[in-house]
């Protein structure tokens, strides 16, 4: 459905997802969030059928060096701002250290 509105105002040209995400961003102070490998499959089948390209964020994880990692707003306004860790590791396929997810991906 969503395709099909962007083929509405781009008929032409390649269909592309530049950022599906094979996990969530974590946030110092809470659980590591761990995402499943089906619904990501899933869409990515459902992309690739379609012919259309695919960027993952993140594929490989990393660090972000020194003290230059961000913040945000707490869903709940009163919990003020919640800071992200050093790590983008994002429950990527490879992560930061270069290994791979097996029981996940492959």
């Amino acid at each position: 459905q969503i395709l099909g509105r962007l083929r509405k105002y781009q008929p032409k040209g390649p269909m592309v997802n530049s950022e599906l995400y094979a996990g969530k961003s974590d946030w110092m102070g809470q659980s590591y969030i761990v995402t499943e490998a089906g619904p990501l499959g899933v869409m990515l089948d459902a992309l690739l059928s379609r012919n259309m390209s695919v960027n993952f964020y993140m594929w490989h994880g990393g660090s972000t060096p020194g003290l230059n990692t961000g913040a945000s707003l707490a869903d709940n306004p009163a919990d003020g701002i919640v800071f992200s860790p050093q790590s983008y590791d994002f429950n990527a396929p490879v992560t930061e250290h270069g290994d791979i997810r097996p029981d996940k991906y492959w």
